[in-house]
């Protein structure tokens, strides 16, 4: 028996004397123990890891997912394995449903190589040519919220040439090389290489990745400008759509000095060369503008038709910031009162001159009394230009976040337009074991569904219908085990958090729909009956030692939505706990998922 599995058999041992549920013991926390089966409802009493504790008797929760994530080393850098073929729970278990699992973290694969350049820089290059590049390696999971990104920088190796090698998890990956830069690397006169994105690497075994130095695309043309607007230090960048991930020379604007309001696209390493932007691409670009701040940025989402055989575009920036109009919004709550929020402007739809296959967005801050100055794009006369608006409260945990729509039009001038954050509706509940007794001091998590991350494309090319994410809310709950949260609106998953070694389960509430305050102030989901745990328990081991210290979660893969077809899988996690110093873990699971039907309890 392990110290920590020594420790709770300990604290069940002194608790079972006279009570089967050791919930009022000022000098311990609640734990999950019986003498018998008329303790457990119905569930049954069962001898878990030494101690009697009361056990659920079916499940049907099915096929999971394990994560285990080691602990961090020195520097700071931890692993994720995921198994998906270990945990099946359904079915009827007249003993308890206790299943032993053993998990093995799969060995790591290195993945090592180089970035050679077709120029070599006698100051910056290796001696075979090779030149300092960051390298971030992101894995592919048809999971949300699963895949991890793992980065390193080239070193000089014995043979005096820029070599990299990280060790990963096997799995598949994009990957992303970046040559350094003079401001990384002073030894680097210019940055002698464009960035490239090479997608779905096989990395299940050792790799080497070299990249040679084969011939960039290139990306000219033109690019127009207003004559009395500068985009001085303004950048020009081609990127990747699934990331936004920089793909070229990133070439930084200058405002026309001849008179015109024309500037040529130029790329290469010292950004002279007429032939343009280069990049490592096999899809159409993405062309992205931003501004001195990184607040304003410019979308093109070019296509084979949009390029001439020699790579060539047109485009027109000043149709899209030659004429803003100066508008102001004001952020207040209902009141009147004016409040500091984050502001993010999206187009939705741009008429007229400036809807060529264009997007754009604005981030900023208001002022301390809720103000914001912001030019915006007019549409034509009679059809306005659409945005979406998502405001978020910077410090003001009472009131709600908002996603509101703004028309804007030419006869809009001098029409600004205020954002009226309402109170935040509260969920209120209370929890309870199987035998009605309160349970305090529980952690109570309320969250967006992890959903997972939109292709930068389809983060850019239209506004969401509500592009604001409900903030993560969280409470305890008191004595008599009630909670009381104020929340955003929206579809949340509400969680109870037990310790694991507890050994009573979570209780997990997915999508839960929280409406506005004003139509629903109090949304009360009621007595939340904590039932008795399916327990898997087990130890994590590498090919040479046991696994200490490790998180491991436990999530239920969710059916994906038809409409966003390009983002992975959603999962809800269902259980939490950390391996002993032995690599043991007990892990205590809801055996069911349950929807409640809340009510509406009024103020």
């Amino acid at each position: 028996m392990s110290a920590k599995t020594f420790a709770v058999a300990l604290a069940v041992a002194v608790s079972t004397s006279g009570c089967s549920l050791n919930l009022f013991d000022a000098q311990s926390e609640p734990t999950n123990t019986c003498t018998t089966d008329s303790d457990c409802g119905d569930g049954v009493c069962a001898s878990v890891e030494g101690a009697q504790t009361c056990v659920a008797k079916s499940t049907d929760l099915g096929s999971l997912i394990i994560e285990v994530r080691p602990a961090a080393n020195a520097k700071g850098d931890t692993v994720s394995s995921v198994f998906t073929d270990k945990l099946s729970l359904s079915g009827e278990f007249p003993n308890g449903a206790i299943q032993t699992l053993d998990l093995v973290v799969p060995p790591k694969v290195t993945f090592s190589g180089e970035v050679v350049a077709p120029a070599p820089e006698a100051d910056c290059t290796g001696l075979d040519g090779s030149v300092p590049t960051k390298v971030e390696l992101r894995s592919i999971s048809p999971y949300a919220g699963l895949g991890r990104t793992y980065t390193t920088t080239a070193e000089l190796d014995g043979s005096g040439n820029w070599r990299y090698a990280i060790n990963v998890p096997p799995a598949h990956y994009d990957v992303y090389l970046r040559p350094t830069s003079p401001s990384d690397h002073p030894g680097c006169p210019v940055q002698a290489l464009s960035p490239r994105f090479v997608p779905n690497v096989d990395v299940t075994t050792n790799v080497d990745f070299t990249a040679g130095s084969d011939v960039p695309t290139h990306l000219g043309g033109t690019l127009v400008v207003p004559k009395d607007r500068s985009v001085a230090g303004w950048h020009l960048e081609v990127v990747d759509d699934k990331y936004g991930l920089v793909l070229s020379d990133s070439m930084e604007l200058a405002d026309p000095v001849d008179g015109t309001n024309t500037i040529q696209i130029k790329g290469g390493p010292n950004g002279d060369d007429p032939a343009g932007l280069r990049y490592y691409f096999t899809g159409s670009p993405m062309i992205r503008i931003r501004d001195t701040s990184g607040a304003l940025s410019v979308h093109w989402f070019v296509t084979s038709t949009d390029l001439d055989k020699d790579g060539i575009v047109d485009l027109n920036l000043a149709d899209l910031i030659a004429d803003p109009l100066p508008l102001q919004c004001a952020v207040v709550d209902e009141d009147g009162h004016g409040v500091p929020a984050s502001v993010t402007i999206e187009s939705m739809s741009l008429s007229g001159a400036v809807s060529q296959n264009a997007s754009f967005s604005i981030t900023a801050e208001t002022d301390a009394a809720g103000v914001l100055d912001v030019n915006l794009v007019p549409g034509a006369p009679g059809i306005p230009s659409k945005y979406r608006v998502s405001v978020t409260p910077k410090s003001d945990q009472t009131l709600a976040t908002v996603s509101d729509e703004w028309d804007v039009s030419t006869d809009s001038l001098g029409h600004g337009k205020a954002f009226v954050l309402p109170k935040r509706p509260v969920v209120k509940g209370s929890v309870a074991t199987w035998s009605g007794q309160a349970l305090p001091a529980l952690p109570i998590v309320v969250s967006a569904p992890d959903k997972g991350a939109l292709p930068y494309f389809n983060q850019v090319a239209t506004a969401l219908t509500n592009s604001v994410s409900p903030r993560d809310a969280t409470a305890t709950t008191d004595n008599f085990g009630g909670f009381y949260l104020g929340v955003d609106p929206g579809t949340l998953d509400l969680s109870v958090q037990p310790a694991a070694d507890s050994l009573f389960p979570w209780f997990v509430v997915p999508s839960l729909l929280v409406g506005s305050a004003a139509n629903q102030p109090v949304l009360d989901v009621g007595v939340l009956e904590i039932a008795p745990p399916v327990i898997v328990t087990g130890d994590v081991s590498s090919a040479s030692d046991f696994v200490p210290f490790a998180v491991v979660r436990v999530l239920l893969p969710l059916a994906s939505d038809p409409n966003t077809p390009a983002m992975a899988a959603p999962v809800l996690e269902v259980g939490e706990t950390v391996t002993d110093e032995f690599g043991h873990f007990v892990m205590p699971l809801p055996p069911t998922i349950q929807f409640p039907t809340p009510k509406n309890s009024g103020r």
